[in-house]
């Protein structure tokens, strides 16, 4: 069965458009990496498992997520905890006594309009603001009212350029109280993996490579160059098929850099 947006099965909609796809051009990265791994087939079979509100185990080889997140629900519901070690965007806070000369604002969530919502471990606390498929993520410890929460001046080279957007977000949903699009650019490779992803959903839908191809190009266009002796519309398909299992099975992670 293909997912699409809300989760509603591909047989809502007119197998041969890729319309229902387009709403994914305008996702963020991160986005992009749930789209993919919720349609795992293992991955749904864990949360079916009842596992949902147990927190996943450390082991490198698990779902890089704090908690599994039901993955009937797409990117623009969805509220996914990704962890601190698989995912750069997620910023890091502690929190310090504030003094009566601090310059710094202290972080107050009551004006913000878009859901909030949070995991408490102990003096750990994961917050998620989400809006329409845009997600900003932090990790605080100790208590986030009542003092100046800092973070690390000095990142690693590979988190650096995450954790600084992450720390300009933060600063944005404080001051406008909503996670405005123009800190949140859809993935530049947007349209491929849309294509990656219809290919993916008639795989997973056991569907004949040409009826993956119709839906792609159109029925008389596969009607002309589906039997081309060079092979190339059926190599396309196939690879776009191969390329969106490997997405879906690991490749998402790459999305979280």
């Amino acid at each position: 069965m293909s997912i699409h947006r809300h989760g509603q099965p591909a047989g809502a909609a007119d197998k041969t458009d890729p319309a229902p796809y387009e709403w994914t051009h305008k996702l963020p990265s991160l986005a992009w990496a749930w789209e993919f791994l919720r349609r795992n087939p293992k991955y749904r079979a864990d949360f079916s498992a009842g596992h949902g509100d147990a927190p996943v185990a450390a082991e490198p080889s698990c779902w890089p997520l704090l908690r599994l997140t039901d993955p009937s629900q797409d990117a623009l519901f969805a509220e996914v905890f990704w962890r601190k070690e698989a995912c750069v965007s997620v910023l890091p806070l502690a929190s310090a006594p504030r003094s009566s000369d601090e310059l710094a604002r202290s972080l107050s969530l009551d004006g913000v309009q878009c859901r909030v919502t949070v995991i408490d471990e102990g003096d750990v606390h994961h917050v998620l603001l989400s809006q329409e498929g845009r997600w900003l993520q932090l990790e605080v410890h100790g208590p986030m009212t009542g003092a100046v929460l800092l973070t690390p001046a000095l990142f690693l080279s590979k988190t650096a350029s995450g954790r600084l957007t992450a720390m300009k977000r933060l600063n944005d949903v404080v001051t406008h109280g909503v996670l405005r699009p123009e800190l949140y650019p859809p993935e530049g490779r947007a349209v491929r993996l849309a294509t990656k992803l219809l290919a993916l959903d008639g795989w997973l839908a056991k569907a004949h490579y040409r009826d993956i191809a119709i839906r792609l190009f159109g029925a008389q266009r596969v009607a002309t160059e589906w039997s081309d002796p060079g092979n190339h519309m059926r190599d396309h398909i196939r690879r776009a098929v191969l390329s969106g299992r490997e997405m879906m099975e690991s490749g998402y992670r790459r999305l979280l850099d």
